[in-house]
């Protein structure tokens, strides 16, 4: 009865097309790769939200809401909550002060405590402040201001397996400025006190964190050496890095191995949950590692390319170097003929070899 109801959705899913198909020879398989072919993805919405999102939150518990319950958290557009899988959602965060959102999370023991960090964890000139951490203890429907105000953007919040008192914080800081208030922030009683329990400096801030759900004094911090201003975005340094903690924040070490050093920019984290005593730990790292008058040095060198512009002499391509502020070194290069789209100076990974600059591999940690 299962596999019947699924074809019938399924068929009915396809529409039109379907019937105007010849009819099937006799033994072929009627479900098979041709029908997956036929559906695509839809947008559950929620709508008009500057089509930025940052979180999205499942309840794991109970059976139902983690079925059908989930909440969406914007950019800058608040938090939304459904309860039907996505058919409809309703606005749970209109009637607080910042709606930018960094992140949403529940607790694993009990999903009608919400807890929503402001200020969106990215670093486009469009990024908005926040006023700090939220907390809703049923499911979205009032708020309370939890402090940390001026931490101003928070991309991640973890919250214990089985004590929803204990919360740690992750905070970039400002985004223009520099400023105290970042690194990793832990309660042990619901957020009513904050502790600073990991801090580089006032200038590098805290861009992930995850918890060990099988060892929940096991944290991963990744932190975030990067220079915004509105004219220019370095997206990297030297102090990005991925820190550990086997004691619940009390001590911390920078972890090594294979990671990457030097000036490395954004990084992301994930730690497996189901296995066990989850050592698995996967993260992203965006590599910004180069020297901008190396690169502006061979394009001159060989294409005969000066600051205001210049020609390709053996191919007659044109390129643009825009110095948004740095005369020492170029953001961007822009073949405007048809050749590969170069790039850098600022720290997205190039080859250099055939007197062009190759882009390899374009990580844009953030559009800005």
């Amino acid at each position: 009865m299962k596999i019947k109801n699924a074809c019938i959705g399924m068929l009915a899913g396809l529409g039109l097309s379907l019937l105007t198909a010849s009819v099937p020879v006799a033994g072929q398989d009627l479900f098979n790769e041709s029908l997956l072919n036929k559906i695509t993805y839809r947008n559950l919405g929620p709508f008009r939200l500057g089509a930025r999102i940052a979180d999205i939150a499942v309840p794991d518990t109970p059976d139902k809401d983690h079925l059908y319950t989930f909440y969406v958290a914007a950019w800058n557009g608040g938090l939304w909550k459904t309860t039907d899988n996505g058919t409809t959602f309703k606005p749970v965060f209109d009637g607080q002060n910042r709606l930018a959102i960094g992140d949403v999370t529940l607790s694993p023991s009990n999903p009608d405590i919400v807890w929503v960090g402001t200020g969106d964890g990215f670093c486009s000139r469009s990024s908005y402040a926040g006023d700090g951490v939220y907390k809703s203890e049923d499911g979205g429907a009032t708020w309370k201001n939890m402090g940390l105000g001026d931490s101003h953007h928070i991309p991640r919040i973890v919250i214990h397996p089985n004590n929803p008192d204990v919360v740690y914080v992750a905070s970039m800081g400002h985004l223009y400025s520099e400023n105290p208030e970042r690194g990793v922030f832990k309660t042990t009683d619901g957020g009513k006190t904050w502790s600073k329990v990991f801090y580089v400096s006032e200038k590098v801030g805290v861009v992930d964190l995850v918890m060990n759900p099988k060892d929940p004094e096991v944290l991963y911090a990744a932190s975030y050496d990067k220079r915004r201003l509105p004219w220019i975005y370095e997206n990297g340094g030297p102090e990005s890095a991925i820190y550990k903690t086997t004691d619940g924040g009390k001590t911390w070490a920078r972890l090594g191995g294979g990671l990457p050093g030097g000036r490395i920019g954004r990084i992301g984290l994930d730690i497996y949950p189901k296995e066990s005593p989850s050592n698995s730990v996967t993260a992203i790292v965006a590599p910004t590692g180069i020297d901008g008058q190396a690169v502006y040095k061979n394009l001159r060198e060989q294409y005969g390319i000066t600051a205001a512009g210049g020609q390709d002499k053996a191919k007659g391509k044109v390129f643009r170097i825009a110095h948004l502020g740095y005369s020492d070194r170029f953001d961007v290069i822009t073949a405007v003929a048809g050749i590969e789209m170069v790039l850098k100076g600022m720290g997205y990974p190039v080859k250099l070899g055939t007197g062009v600059a190759v882009a390899q591999e374009l990580l844009m940690t953030q559009g800005g």
